[in-house]
C-alpha cells in the first residue's frame, strides 16, 4: 500500500509541476533561462516573490535579494542582476490579475506539501525494507535503491518465490512474444502484459 500510494504522489506530483512550468512560461517566460531548475527549494522562493515580470521590475537586484534572504533563501547577487535584466526584456505580461498571481503560489504550495508527504512515506518505507532480509540483497545490486528495491518487493511478494527469473520476467511483461500466421511472422516485440510498475 505504502508504495503505491507514493506511486499515486509522484504522479500527482508530475502533473503540478507541469501545471506550475505553464504558469511560469505565461507569467515570466524567460525565468527558466536564468533558473533552469523549479524543483530547487531556493528557485521556489525567488519564484514566489518575484516570478511575474511586475514584481521583478519593482526591484533592484541588492532590494531582491535582500527579501529572499529574509525567506532562508541564500542566491548570488550575479543571478538576480540575470533574472532582473531578464525581467527589462521580457514579453511576458507586465501586470498580472490576482487570480494569477494567487494560482502560482497554490502551486508553490501544493507542490512542497506533495513533496513533504513523498519524504515522509519514503522514510517510512525505508524503515520497513529494514526488517525484510530480501531488501538488503536486492540493494547490493548497483543501480537498485531503497524505492526500487520496495517496488520490486511490493509488484512480486518477494523473489524468492520465483523458480527462474524468466517468471519474473512474464510478471512484468518484458517477456517477448511474436505473431505469426501462415507465412507471416512479426518482429519479436516486449509483450508488456504485466504490472506496468515493476515493469517500469
Amino acid at each position: 500500500p505504502l508504495v503505491s500510494l507514493r506511486a499515486r504522489l509522484v504522479r500527482e506530483h508530475t502533473r503540478w509541476m507541469n501545471a506550475l512550468h505553464q504558469t511560469v512560461d505565461v507569467l515570466f517566460p524567460e525565468f527558466e533561462k536564468v533558473f533552469v531548475v523549479l524543483k530547487r527549494p531556493n528557485v521556489r522562493l525567488v519564484l514566489g516573490r518575484f516570478g511575474t515580470v511586475e514584481a521583478c521590475r519593482a526591484h533592484s537586484p541588492t532590494e531582491m535579494r535582500r527579501l529572499l534572504s529574509r525567506d532562508g533563501a541564500q542566491v548570488s547577487l550575479a543571478k538576480l542582476k540575470r533574472l532582473r535584466a531578464a525581467a527589462e526584456e521580457s514579453i511576458g505580461p507586465l501586470e498580472v490579475s490576482e487570480g494569477q498571481k494567487r494560482s502560482l503560489r497554490e502551486l508553490l504550495e501544493t507542490l512542497v506539501t506533495l513533496e513533504g508527504r513523498i519524504t515522509g512515506i519514503e522514510a517510512e518505507i525505508v524503515r520497513l525494507l529494514e526488517q525484510i532480509p530480501e531488501a538488503k540483497y536486492l540493494m547490493s545490486v548497483k543501480g537498485i535503491g531503497a524505492m526500487t528495491a520496495a517496488i520490486i518487493l511490493a509488484e512480486t511478494g518477494g523473489l524468492a518465490q520465483y523458480s527462474c527469473a524468466q517468471a519474473v520476467l512474464k510478471l512484468a511483461g518484458l517477456n517477448l512474444y511474436q505473431n505469426s500466421s501462415g507465412q507471416y511472422q512479426s518482429g519479436r516485440h516486449i509483450s508488456k502484459r504485466g504490472r506496468s510498475e515493476l515493469r517500469r
